[in-house]
């Protein structure tokens, strides 16, 4: 965030659109119940009228931050990512020449590395923050319009919240390390396949083309394992938040 300091005011309009965004959930609820109740009312033309125009004014109002948060954090994401790009390339030129010697930094593991670690900051400075603005957002409204409406009701609810939230953070957090581990195998068969593709020639005088590819095929299990155990973790983990909810 630090490195995208000099775009604050794009990161800044991108938070309120967020909050509007998070805040258009709670009220569609309300107001989605209000209109429930005036249906089942004798005589309720002007109020249905009423609470189908607010009905609108949120379905727009929803259009509007929806736009304004994507906009803008993804302008803000764009420029830090070129940013990140651009040191990161320029780092990569004033390295000795020992450096690119190791195994661990040859062209594919760092054109993988330039490419994919830079568009992870991006979600992070832009889709993340975006996220996290518009949950923030929706739990202060929705315990606002709660606590007005029926405060007791509210309160028994509110105290599964710590448990739901840690059913969720425990499956981010392991499938985040997931994605970190499947991040370095996918490194190491792009490196695989960057060194058979630069020496072509070679491989093909020598006939390596089918144990290169079986090398390959060889990097990819580990993610492929790595995906099973990630669809595992957080389904387990959304399962659990579920149960919370409705049980």
């Amino acid at each position: 965030l630090k490195m995208n300091s000099s775009e604050w005011m794009t990161m800044l309009l991108g938070a309120i659109g967020a909050a509007a965004n998070g805040a258009t959930f709670p009220a569609f609820s309300f107001v989605f119940s209000e209109i429930v109740v005036v249906l089942n009312q004798p005589d309720n033309a002007s109020e249905v009228s009423f609470w189908s125009w607010i009905f609108l004014a949120v379905g727009v109002a929803t259009l509007v931050a929806n736009y304004m948060q994507s906009l803008m954090f993804g302008i803000s994401g764009e420029l830090l990512t070129r940013k990140v790009r651009s040191q990161t390339f320029r780092a990569l030129m004033r390295q000795e020449i020992g450096f690119f010697d190791s195994k661990d930094n040859t062209v594919g593991a760092l054109s993988s590395a330039l490419s994919t670690d830079s568009a992870q900051v991006k979600s992070l400075a832009g889709d993340a923050l975006g996220l996290t603005c518009a949950t923030v957002s929706a739990i202060v409204t929705g315990i606002v319009i709660a606590f007005a409406v029926c405060w007791k009701l509210a309160a028994v609810v509110l105290v599964f919240v710590p448990v739901i939230g840690v059913g969720e953070f425990l499956g981010m957090k392991l499938m985040s390390g997931f994605a970190a581990d499947s991040g370095k195998m996918f490194a190491e068969a792009g490196r695989i396949a960057s060194e058979a593709v630069d020496n072509i020639r070679t491989v093909t005088s020598l006939g390596a083309g089918h144990h290169f590819h079986t090398l390959y095929c060889e990097k990819l299990k580990g993610p492929a394992k790595q995906a099973r155990k990630s669809a595992y973790v957080s389904s387990l983990a959304y399962g659990f938040s579920e149960f919370c909810q409705f049980a």
